[in-house]
């Protein structure tokens, strides 16, 4: 009996640990779903509306760039923010530390994406990553990227055999996209 109730004590424990997920080293894009939205987005033929963006790089948290898009009839202007401006703006509804990621319509969201995907594509294929992970969420009615969240691991690969190095990457936020 008392073997019953250990056996039904432990039983939990195992069930859970075995279901634990299994990290995978490889290239995770959903390539098809990226492209599919890109095309939906472009069949709104949107060209008067605006947006504020927040981009962080995983290495280097200073590392920010906070900025509003505005784009009217294809003409497009971005202002560059301090991030006290930013959260102030976040706050009434309406980046910077850094302005060397300017993007001024979602066209050049997707761009700098499907950029990113691909030189990270490049380096994993020659062996300088282990791991890359890119994620997105899209806003459903316009279809552009709401989030993007790029994880990277490195190879720090001592000439015996593959080992994990430092992690590298970039968050991308779209928020308060107005027509």
């Amino acid at each position: 009996m008392k073997r019953l109730h250990a056996l039904f004590f432990c039983l939990p424990f195992l069930v859970f640990s075995c279901n634990a997920p299994v990290q995978q080293y490889g290239f995770y894009f959903d390539e098809n779903m990226f492209m599919q939205e890109k095309q939906n987005w472009a069949n709104t033929n949107e060209t008067d509306y605006s947006f504020m963006y927040e981009f962080a790089d995983v290495i280097d948290p200073n590392l920010h760039v906070y900025a509003t898009s505005t784009v009217s009839s294809g003409k497009r202007e971005v202002s560059f923010l301090t991030r006290a401006e930013y959260e102030e703006r976040e706050k009434e509804e309406s980046v910077t530390i850094r302005d060397d990621v300017e993007l001024a319509t979602i066209n050049d969201v997707y761009k700098y994406i499907e950029e990113q995907k691909d030189s990270y594509k490049a380096e994993y294929d020659a062996g300088e990553y282990l791991y890359v992970n890119i994620e997105i969420l899209y806003d459903d009615d316009f279809h552009y990227p709401r989030e993007c969240t790029a994880t990277v691991i490195k190879n720090a690969n001592d000439g015996t055999s593959a080992t994990l190095g430092k992690q590298n990457g970039f968050s991308l936020y779209v928020k308060k996209f107005k027509k």
